[in-house]
Order: structure tokens, then sequence, then C-alpha cells
């Protein structure tokens, strides 16, 4: 689906029946919802809420569909020592929300091995460190981590050293927009098709027309646009 279809589709489910009320709405306006409703959708199927909660056949799908939004290969990330633990690089530009990371570890007794990390809450790193099925284990390849700001914080309780850090992430997709008009900078927009997949795209085209609903106040609109994404429709 190009950008220009998904301009149309917006103004045609914004208006109402066999009227032009929304016609005249500014590209920049339609651009910008569905680029924020773009990060909406991504968050309501990769989060904690929907993965326990919307279990559902339909919700793997879609998931599987914006896996293209993950690195394929593994990011390495330098590390440095702490106290007692280690911080990573920042993250790259382009992350937006975390999937796996794992580092390798070594002690000059037993050599190198993968240690997969564990997600905690920084309020319980003191618990943990003071828990021996939930501490760092170099026998069991395991360390607790969290993210600090914009990059790891990965917890050995100087029970080993770490080497590098691997971080697998779900980057943002690419915005789109169309030629047509000044964007904010100044320059004139140029045209860039959604990445995504059609489903998808309708799905956010769904989630686009519920933001501008709310910034026109037309809350009957919102509630069938709500209900339009639960339904995955």
């Amino acid at each position: 689906m190009t950008t220009r279809e998904i301009i149309v589709k917006v103004k045609k489910r914004i208006n109402k029946e066999d009227t032009d009320d929304f016609d005249n709405l500014s590209l920049f306006s339609i651009v910008e919802a569905y680029n924020k409703a773009q990060i909406n959708i991504i968050n309501y199927f990769t989060g904690q809420r929907n993965q326990h909660q919307q279990g559902s056949e339909a919700t793997f799908e879609v998931i599987n569909k914006i896996s293209n939004l993950i690195n394929k290969q593994p990011k390495e990330l330098s590390l440095s020592k702490g106290k007692d633990f280690y911080f990573s690089e920042d993250f790259p530009e382009d992350y937006f929300k975390y999937v796996s990371s794992y580092s390798y570890g070594f002690t000059d007794q037993c050599g190198e091995k993968k240690i997969f990390h564990i997600p905690s809450e920084e309020a319980n790193i003191h618990l943990i460190s003071r828990n021996d099925n939930q501490n760092a284990s170099f026998a069991w390849g395991e360390a607790p981590f969290t993210i600090s700001g914009n990059s790891l914080k990965i917890h050995t309780n100087n029970k080993f050293e770490l080497k590098k850090a691997f971080l697998t992430y779900y980057r943002y997709p690419v915005d789109i927009d169309i030629s047509g008009y000044i964007k904010s900078d100044g320059t004139a927009s140029t045209t860039v098709n959604p990445e995504m997949p059609k489903q998808i795209v309708e799905l956010t085209i769904d989630e686009a027309v519920r933001i501008i609903q709310g910034d026109i106040q037309n809350s009957f609109g919102i509630q069938v646009a709500s209900q339009n994404l639960l339904r995955g429709e």
C-alpha cells in the first residue's frame, strides 16, 4: 500500500457517510497521526498487556508480521566496568524496544562462557544479589540486568568478568511521508511509502483515525476505531 492510498483511506474513514466534512484535513496532520499510530500499534502487540491477555492466533500472526523490525544479527555493545556491574554503550539510534540480550563472561579458572541476561527491576537488585537462586551465576550462565537510561546494566556481583554484550531489539519503523507540503524545518516533503505489510498498515490507519478523531473530539469515531483495533480489522 502506498502513502497516497493511506491518505485517501484515512479521509474516507473520518468523513461521515456521503459528506466531506473533514476533506480539508492537512497532509501533515494525516502523516503525523499515522506515524504516531505506528508506534502505538507496535507497543500494543508487543506489550506486557497483550502478551498476557491477548494470546490469540491473530495476535501471534500480527507479531510475526512486525518481526521485520527486529535486527537480524544481535548488535554488539562494548562494556565498561562498574563496582559490581557492567554498563553497555548506548543503544543504537534506531532502538525502540528491547527483545533479548546476552554477553560473554569468563573466569581465570573456567575460561569463557555465554551469559544469558535475566530481566530484573533496579529496585529489587539488592534483594536479588542476596538470593542464590536469582543472583548472577557463572555455573548457570545467567546474570540479572536492568535497562538504565539508554544502556544495559548487567549485575555480575563480581563473580565473573564480562567481555562484550549483544542486543536484539525492535527498531523504529520508517516514518511515512508524502510530497505536497512544507515540513516544520522549512524543507519540502517527499513521498515515503510504508514498509509494513498490508494488515499492519490497515490496523495503523484505524489507530491514526482514532488519534485524529481525538483531535477533533469525535468520541463516537474514537469508539468505532478502537473496536476495530481490538478486533484486528
